[in-house]
């Protein structure tokens, strides 16, 4: 009787001989299935499930399964024997199935186990397979090692066509395990470079530790001998500045502060303290305005000392006779008193270099005093070389001044230069290549040398014989003249055109030069062949060379840079270079006292540089206007001060620019 609360199911699931088996496995679906006869609780029925294939993984079994694997075992075909109904297995799958029942497992036909023959067609292609495999395998390990190969290189190296499934999955464990070999070693690469920069780095700041632990010893130590070093000691720039004893700094200030200096029309009267002040103002804002530089100056100087500070006693020198060594110390406070002692440049005259008011084309190339700074001559495109008496000038209360003597030229003029012996021998170079020697009392020439076949750029006395003097040409030659005679003594050939030339202030026969290529030539004319000195160090042509000292020289070029060159090292190395003014193809004059350098620029301005520091500290602009009937304009372009000299022994500069204005400047 059939149970009214069922519903009825096909005979097939009441005859099939596994429809009351148990679960094999809790993953299968269960089906439920219902008895014919009467009422009674439901059986379960499962599905067979298919093997697990390729690593566990489900709904693999068709993937599987190729021509190569037996359908019994799932594996590849051992002795492959085929049966009359044409399927293949293997051999001792089949004869294990055909035992437990006599038919094909493939497709149900009786079968007996005599009747399977071997496939030996099967057993080849088997063998042709494993072969591919096993290539195919030694080629995905190959490439897995090849660690330069970027992943398109493996990739296009691989057959992936012939890979498997299997392959695939080997080459992705293969990957994985050369990724985890990989990122291990790069965190050990990671730690071993972090714990080398880590230690590189405190050895560096252990270092500068110990190094600014040096340095504030040392600065406490000069703290503390200068606060203890009586006052008389105590030099700054060119002596002692002040004094242990009361009444005579009062009596000094009081000097310097007497009402004729300080009253004037319309101005207010400062005490002593408040005109000290003011002064000490002014120098501390010079000061900390060159301060980084200041730094690096005083630890230069005290360098010595620094490496082995722990050596020294920071304390007050005693009454046995022990003292502080304040040479260091000493320049060290004449630098900081002479970068800081000037504020700015007065103008104390004006000229101009032309008599024709109307005359733009004014440019001065030189000026130069005479031996004793009694005259100063002035020369340039105007093809006259003018004489004025710097008194005379001085002292005038207008800005008209005439000049005391004019010499006339036959070309444009492009150097002049005083004896350092005869007062009124003069010397100038000019655009035709000549040398001519004047005598300035008497505006007559002595000598006309034109031995040069171009421009001749400089000419310059020599200090230890006055009857040498040299000149330097477009021509690339250097040569030596005599009073004497009116054909060169000596000639140096030079490898550019000579731009400038000058004696060494210790020596009658040795100059120096800058050319076109760059370079600055220190020379013997005693040995010609070869200098003394080859300068590097400018990327233009060096347009003048001065000399410091004897053994200092400070050239400006071009390249918008002035550069003082120590002549005594073995290296003759650049001790600095001052920037700041800018000259990119003009001459743009030169001149030192041996501290301060003062240069033109482009701009229409003249820099004042102090030797120790590579900033100007001050600057002074021409104003712009062509001649005396023109109004001051705004725009410069194009004008450049072109002559500058120092008046030796004094903080006096006279200047000159394109324009043929000429400024007599004191540094206040």
């Amino acid at each position: 009787m059939m149970n009214t609360n069922s519903q009825p199911t096909s005979s097939s699931s009441d005859t099939n001989p596994g429809s009351a088996s148990t679960p094999t496995t809790t993953t299968s679906t269960p089906i439920t299935v219902y008895t014919r006869c009467g009422p009674s609780a439901p059986r379960i029925r499962y599905k067979r499930p298919h093997a697990l294939i390729c690593n566990g993984k489900t709904e693999t079994w068709g993937k599987a399964m190729s021509e190569y694997n037996c359908p019994i075992c799932i594996g590849v075909l051992k002795e492959a024997a085929i049966t009359r109904c044409g399927h293949t297995f293997c051999l001792e799958c089949i004869k294990r199935s055909l035992d437990v029942k006599p038919i094909c497992p493939q497709c149900g036909t009786a079968e007996q186990a005599e009747n399977i023959v071997p496939n030996y067609v099967a057993d080849q292609l088997v063998i042709k397979y494993l072969s591919t495999q096993k290539n195919a395998k030694t080629d995905i390990l190959e490439m897995a090692k090849l660690n330069d190969s970027s992943p398109s290189e493996i990739l296009q190296n691989m057959n992936v066509n012939k890979l498997n499934l299997n392959n695939i999955e080997n080459l992705i464990m293969i990957l994985q395990r050369k990724r985890d070999v990989l990122s291990a070693e790069s965190r050990v690469h990671e730690r071993t470079l972090l714990l080398e920069f880590l230690g590189e780095l405190l050895k560096v700041k252990k270092a500068e530790k110990d190094r600014l632990e040096k340095e504030v010893h040392l600065i406490e130590q000069d703290l503390t001998q200068v606060t203890s070093r009586p006052y008389n000691a105590v030099k700054g720039g060119g002596g002692n500045v002040l004094h242990n004893d009361s009444e005579s700094g009062d009596e000094g200030i009081a000097m310097s502060c007497s009402s004729s200096d300080i009253e004037g029309f319309n101005t207010q009267v400062l005490s002593c303290e408040e005109l000290k002040e003011k002064s000490m103002s002014a120098r501390r804002k010079r000061m900390h305005s060159h301060f980084d530089e200041l730094i690096n100056i005083y630890m230069d100087s005290r360098k010595v000392d620094l490496h082995d500070v722990r050596s020294n006693d920071a304390t007050v020198p005693n009454d046995s006779g022990e003292s502080f060594d304040y040479e260091d110390l000493d320049r060290f406070g004449s630098t900081l008193s002479s970068i800081s002692r000037y504020s700015a440049l007065k103008p104390l005259a004006t000229l101009s270099y032309s008599a024709d008011l109307l005359t733009n084309n004014n440019i001065v190339s030189s000026i130069e005093f005479d031996k004793d700074s009694e005259f100063f001559a002035i020369a340039g495109v105007t093809k006259k070389i003018k004489l004025f008496e710097y008194a005379t000038v001085i002292g005038s209360a207008v800005d008209i001044h005439c000049p005391n003597a004019e010499l006339l030229c036959n070309a444009k003029i492009s150097c002049v230069a005083w004896s350092g012996y005869y007062k009124n021998r003069l010397g100038s170079s000019d655009y035709d290549g000549c040398v001519t020697i004047w005598d300035a009392s008497t505006t007559q020439k002595i000598q006309t040398l034109a031995e040069h076949e171009k421009r001749v750029w400089s000419v310059d006395w020599s200090n230890g014989d006055p009857r040498l003097f040299a000149s330097g040409s477009d021509d690339s030659k250097v040569k030596l003249w005599t009073t004497i005679t009116n054909q060169s003594v000596a000639t140096i050939e030079a490898k550019a055109n000579v731009c400038c030339v000058k004696f060494c202030p210790q020596n009658s026969f040795i100059v120096a030069f800058g050319c076109a290529d760059h370079c600055i030539h220190y020379y013997d004319f005693r040995h010609a062949r070869q200098p003394l000195a080859t300068l590097t160090g400018h990327k233009k042509a060096v347009s003048y060379v001065k000399f410091a000292s004897k053994d200092e020289l400070v050239s400006a070029s071009t390249d918008s840079n002035l550069k003082l060159w120590n002549l005594q090292s073995a290296s003759t190395e650049c001790v600095r270079s001052f920037t700041g003014h800018i000259n990119e193809k003009n001459f743009v004059g030169l001149g030192t006292d041996g501290n301060y350098i003062a240069c033109g620029s482009e701009n229409n301005s003249l820099y004042i540089y102090y030797r120790d520091i590579s900033r100007p500290l001050l600057h002074f602009k021409f104003d712009n206007h062509r001649n005396m009937l023109d109004k001051p304009k705004v725009d410069d372009a194009g004008e450049f001060v072109s002559a500058v000299v120092w008046k030796k022994g004094s903080p006096v500069i006279v200047a000159a620019n394109s324009q043929g204005s000429i400024k007599i400047l004191e540094l206040t």
